[in-house]
């Protein structure tokens, strides 16, 4: 039951400051109770980077990253004014095609494994 707010003689600050406390804990417990993952577009994490075959060591040219910067872009993921960290007012940036606005492109050393895999047989 709850306390009557408003009497002849006004509104009752102890009864009100109840009423507010009840309706923050009830927001509180609502916000806190879990909830179910949302599905996205880009789904979940990256699958692990595979484990390097014994013997094999880090790639020199990406330092085992598997990423370096993009040679069409600079890096900056665009094609305007690469120097530039922000376009001018009114400019609309013309996204890189090959590293896909991200400025990382796979190693072509490593194809973006991170490691050198030795290539044909030993005699």
């Amino acid at each position: 039951m709850l306390p009557q707010l408003a009497s002849a003689e006004g509104v009752d600050p102890f009864a009100w400051s109840l009423l507010c406390g009840a309706v923050l804990a009830a927001s509180l417990r609502a916000a806190a109770a879990p909830r179910p993952p949302v599905a996205t577009s880009a789904g979940g994490p990256r699958a692990p980077r595979p484990a390097p075959p014994p013997g094999a060591a880090a790639c020199k040219k990406c330092g085992g990253s598997g990423r370096m910067r993009c040679l069409t872009c600079a890096g900056a993921g665009r094609l305007n004014e690469p120097g530039l960290p922000v376009l001018p007012k009114g400019a609309n940036p013309e996204w890189c095609p090959d590293c896909r606005a991200t400025g990382l492109e796979s190693c072509a050393a490593c194809l973006g494994e991170g490691f050198r895999r030795e290539i044909g047989f030993r005699m």
